[in-house]
Order: C-alpha cells, then sequence, then structure tokens
C-alpha cells in the first residue's frame, strides 16, 4: 500500500476528530455561558433577603445539605471555572490535531 494511499484515512480521522472537538468546545462554550448568566440573573439584595429566610427554614426543615445562596453562587463559579479548564484542554488537543494534520499533508505532497 502506498504512503498516501494509507494517509488518506489517517487525515480523514484527523479531520473528524477536529471537527468533534470543535462541536465540543463549542457546547462547552454555551454551558459556560449559561453559568455565567444565572449567575448575573442573582440580584445581590434579593438574593441576600431570600439566604436568610431560606437559612431558617432549611434549619427548621433539617436541610441543611442544601447551598445557600452564596454557596449556589460559589458553586457556579466552580463549575465555571472548570469547564473553562477543560476548553484549554480542547484547545491544546485541536491544535495538536491541527499540527498532524499538517505534517500528513506535507508528507503527502
Amino acid at each position: 500500500m502506498s504512503t498516501s494511499t494509507k494517509d488518506a484515512p489517517d487525515l480523514q480521522m484527523i479531520q473528524r476528530r477536529l471537527s468533534e472537538s470543535m462541536q465540543n468546545m463549542q457546547k462547552m462554550e454555551a454551558e459556560v455561558q449559561e453559568i455565567l448568566n444565572m449567575m448575573d440573573s442573582l440580584p445581590s439584595v434579593d438574593q441576600q433577603l431570600m439566604m436568610r429566610s431560606a437559612s431558617s427554614s432549611k434549619k427548621k426543615r433539617d436541610k441543611s445539605n442544601i447551598l445557600p445562596g452564596d454557596g449556589y453562587r460559589d458553586d457556579l463559579q466552580r463549575q465555571a471555572a472548570q469547564k473553562r479548564q477543560e476548553l484549554g484542554l480542547l484547545w491544546t488537543k485541536i491544535n495538536e490535531l491541527q499540527a498532524e494534520e499538517k505534517e500528513l499533508k506535507r508528507e503527502r505532497a
């Protein structure tokens, strides 16, 4: 089998993986934006009033494991940071795949 015949499936596989990675990246970016929008939608004054009311209510119903408003906001921030880290890893993967694609194209020429 010639080198160019062997490289064609490799190049197609790399291009498919690149496409999948880009789709995953767009999905994650949308998730991060959704988290940030949710955080922005929490008004600070209303949130503080709600936390005070919810705190005593949770104690009465023994629901102390539920996050208060600040805990919820912190959790959203952690989720956004984790998604951003995953996005960074995806960018690295995409760059590696693009380098492989470029190398295969160079070998075929």
